[in-house]
């Protein structure tokens, strides 16, 4: 060991003697250890492939032949195996550029450092001091395609698939996009040329290219056409040498490039065009289907008389044109006055604004102007009949006026009977017009009237009327017979006839040679004979009576208020006071009588009930209640007299009735029981006769009085009552003054003393003091009642009983248990006789 540390020495003598012109020595290296420094590197993260410079800085210079070397690290930071990136001669600090591999495994802890190649061993290296993150490049992609594709096809390229990669596109024409893959609907031949795609992962790129090829396709269908309902027009394709079209309904060839096209309703029609490369393209045509004009005319029928006009109106066009012009104003527009002398058809032809043409007819229909014929002018007489006009047309309406005389004025030939009261000739001027399909023409006839001789109409009156004559036509009058008539040498005299009688008027009147006499007839209607009964004369008030009319067909009665029906011939009448009724009876000749009845209304009887007292009752009261004069009675109770006693609570009336039979009921009167109030009083003791007065008590309520023998003021006085039993009442009066009452007896013995009774002998009791029972025995000569008191020292009663006892020896055993201790005084008491003993009671 010693020699080889020498050996090791000597040699480094000898190096450093041998280098002693070096620039660099181990001597001084050995004294500057930091000699070689890598500076930080700034642009991480790097991609593969990219260049970086890296700095680095020493304090000495290296030899002339060194060598300077970039190493990278492993992707954990450790320079065991060092990948070397490049190398540079220098002597000193500087740059070296190196690039990174493509390939580099990714890391986030890289490091670099550079070294020297002299001297290799001694020295201490510095790395760049920084964790340095690399990415490796992404694979190139790999590009596919459908090129070839036709043009308005989809045109589609893809790049392979690259993990965590983005992928941008660039083409011909400014075309850009993004993603793995792109799809160009309805491409074009301009969409042919290269297409660049670029992979991205981490920053770090990659690109490849692909040549696309877009096949031209064209197809034509020619520009869009319009058409009018029911035509036809050719289509006419161009830009390949197959065609295909589409809907073929219509068409007469869906495989050739022209067609003939006749749709019905607007249609979009689609083309398929195959070029002679192969490819398919598609256009399309709208044919436009124009509705035809929807033509209306009016009037519908129309129809004139001759020379008459009427205007026609058609619609639904833009445009007219009618046919044939005869008889129209204007034959072009839409409403020409039409006025044919003959039925004439019309034909109108309408244009739509869209070019389209229709037509319709309408029947203008001209009617012949009918006939008016009145006859002859004509001279009759006053009220002659007479025939006007001429036999009736079949289908012609006629009309006359005026309508005065005329049996119609709807005929062809009325009958005219003048009613004039002319006394000088008179000219009516008699107008017929006559319709047929709605042409009219007229015509007139004068009638010439000359005055004759009118009595007036017959008459009709009722016996003891009176009908005022009616004569016309003359210049003087003259009636017969006179009987009756107020003056028989007027026109119209007031005739009162006794039977029916015929008027004759004779008339002078120079003018014509019409009649100069003319009867009328006044007939003379009985009178009914009417009788009005009544079927009670006398009601009483509020009650009603039945109505009885004879003699005629209706009647009327008066005053109508009371009546249910003032019409009948029998009503029933409800008067409030008398009323006499007068009825009017009318026969079947319309002549009235009247007669009256007289219903009489009587008053009702107010009946009233005054009681004696108080209609409240103390129980076994009794109150009278009585009624107000009148001439019978009945109470509710069934009794008949002018008075009732009641002593029971109730509800009563009574029923009285008048002079006049007229019966009314009370008012109820209310009679009440008032409850019973319950009253007792409690038993007395025995006393002695010489006890001195004091005051009563037991009864209940509280508040009532007592009385009986020796009793003043509620007080009992024994000297007063005497010896012997005594009834005691105690009486109660309540709120309402009844009174209710409870006796009891009281006994004033001949005591001497409350131990030394001379009749004690027969009354033992025992045991004395007694604890908690009494033995009580009594000796009886005979059977009689015995009663056992037991009373304190200020007499009230502590116990009592009563028995029946049998001759001989009588026990009773009285329980004491629960009374205080002290003296008591036991008593008993018999029909004829009375004891009392002292007792003490001690627990």
């Amino acid at each position: 060991m010693r020699s080889t540390l020498l050996l090791s020495f000597f040699l480094l003598l000898g190096f450093i003697s041998f280098n002693s012109e070096a620039s660099i020595t181990k001597a001084s290296f050995l004294a500057n250890s930091d000699t070689l420094r890598t500076l930080p590197i700034s642009g991480s993260p790097f991609c593969g492939g990219s260049t970086l410079q890296v700095p680095f800085s020493t304090k000495v210079v290296f030899p002339a032949d060194n060598i300077f070397t970039v190493q990278l690290s492993s992707n954990t930071g450790s320079f065991s195996s060092p990948r070397v990136l490049g190398s540079a001669p220098g002597t000193g600090s500087g740059t070296i550029q190196v690039t990174i591999p493509t390939n580099q495994v990714a890391g986030t802890a890289y490091r670099i450092r550079v070294v020297a190649s002299k001297p290799t061993t001694g020295m201490i290296i510095e790395n760049n001091g920084q964790n340095l993150t690399i990415y490796p490049l992404p694979p190139t992609p790999t590009i596919t395609s459908n090129t070839g594709v036709c043009a308005g096809g989809t045109l589609t390229i893809s790049a392979s698939s690259i993990s965590n990669a983005t992928y941008t596109w660039t083409g011909p024409n400014g075309f850009t996009a993004t993603g793995r893959t792109i799809t160009r609907k309805g491409a074009e031949v301009d969409a042919s040329g290269t297409y660049t795609v670029t992979a991205n992962v981490n920053g770090c790129i990659s690109t490849a290219s692909a040549e696309i090829v877009v096949r031209p396709a064209l197809a034509n269908a020619g520009p869009d056409r319009i058409i009018c309902y029911g035509q036809s027009v050719r289509l006419e394709a161009t830009g390949g040498v197959k065609y295909s079209w589409s809907p073929s309904a219509t068409l007469n060839d869906a495989s050739i490039a022209n067609p003939i096209a006749t749709p019905t309703a607007t249609t979009t029609y689609t083309v398929t065009v195959t070029g002679e490369n192969g490819c398919r393209r598609t256009d399309q045509i709208l044919v436009t289907v124009s509705p035809l004009p929807v033509l209306t005319v009016t009037p519908a029928i129309p129809a004139i008389c001759l020379g008459s006009s009427v205007q026609l109106q058609a619609t639904g066009a833009v445009t007219y044109s009618w046919s044939p012009a005869t008889g129209l104003s204007d034959p072009t527009i839409a409403n020409p006055i039409a006025s044919p002398t003959a039925t004439t058809i019309y034909t109108v032809t309408g244009t739509s604004a869209a070019g389209c043409v229709t037509s319709k007819t309408v029947t203008v229909k001209v009617n012949p102007i009918p006939v008016a014929n009145a006859g002859l002018d004509k001279v009759v007489c006053s009220r002659q009949a007479t025939v006007l006009g001429t036999p009736a047309v079949s289908g012609n309406t006629y009309s006359w006026s005026p309508a005065i005389g005329l049996s119609r004025t709807n005929i062809a030939n009325p009958t005219l009977n003048y009613p004039g009261d002319n006394t000088e000739p008179i000219t009516v001027e008699y107008t017929l017009t006559v319709t047929s399909n709605g042409c009219t023409s007229t015509d007139v006839v004068k009638v010439t009237v000359n005055p004759a001789a009118y009595a007036g109409p017959d008459m009709t009156i009722c016996a003891g009327g009176a009908a005022q004559l009616q004569a016309s036509g003359g210049l003087t009058y003259s009636w017969s017979p006179a009987t009756g008539l107020s003056n028989p040498s007027i026109a119209n005299p007031i005739a009162n006839p006794a039977v029916t009688t015929n008027y004759t008027v004779t008339i002078t009147n120079p003018n014509g040679t019409c009649a100069k006499t003319d009867q009328v007839k006044v007939t003379v209607n009985p009178l009914p004979v009417v009788t009005a009964t009544a079927s009670i004369a006398s009601i009483c008030a509020g009650g009603s009576s039945r109505l009885t009319a004879t003699g005629g067909t209706s009647y009327q009665w008066t005053p109508a208020l009371g009546l249910d029906n003032p019409n009948s011939a029998t009503p029933v009448a409800s008067p409030t006071a008398t009323t006499t009724y007068t009825v009017t009876a009318t026969n079947a000749k319309g002549c009235t009588q009247t007669a009256q009845v007289t219903v009489t209304v009587n008053p009702l009887p107010s009946p009233v009930i005054q009681a004696s007292g108080s209609t409240d009752l103390c129980p076994g009261g009794s109150v009278t209640l009585t009624s107000s004069p009148a001439s019978t009675y009945l109470w509710s109770t069934g009794e008949t007299t002018p008075s009732i006693t009641v002593n029971t609570a109730g509800s009563y009336t009574v029923t009285v009735t008048n002079e006049n039979n007229c019966s009314a009921i009370s008012n109820p009167t209310s009679v009440t029981v008032l409850p019973v109030t319950t009253v007792s009083l409690t038993p007395f003791a025995n006393i002695c006769k010489d006890r001195s007065m004091f005051a009563l008590t037991g009864g209940s309520p509280a508040g009532g009085t007592y009385s009986g023998p020796g009793v003043s003021n509620n007080q009992f006085n024994t000297a007063e009552a005497g010896q012997g039993t005594h009834t005691i009442t105690y009486t109660y009066t309540n709120a309402q003054g009844c009174m209710a009452s409870a006796t009891q007896t009281i006994m004033v013995g001949n005591c001497l003393s409350v131990t030394d009774d001379l009749q004690a002998a027969s009354l033992k009791a025992y045991p004395s003091p007694v604890h908690d029972e009494l033995t009580v025995t009594v000796t009886l000569v005979k059977k009689e009642e015995v009663t056992l008191f037991l009373t304190d020292l200020k007499g009230q009663i502590i116990y009592r009983s009563s028995s029946t006892v049998l001759p001989g020896e009588f026990k009773k055993n009285i329980s004491v248990k629960d009374l205080p201790d002290g003296m008591y005084l036991l008593q008993y008491r018999t029909a004829g006789a009375s004891s009392s003993k002292k007792v003490v009671i001690a627990h």
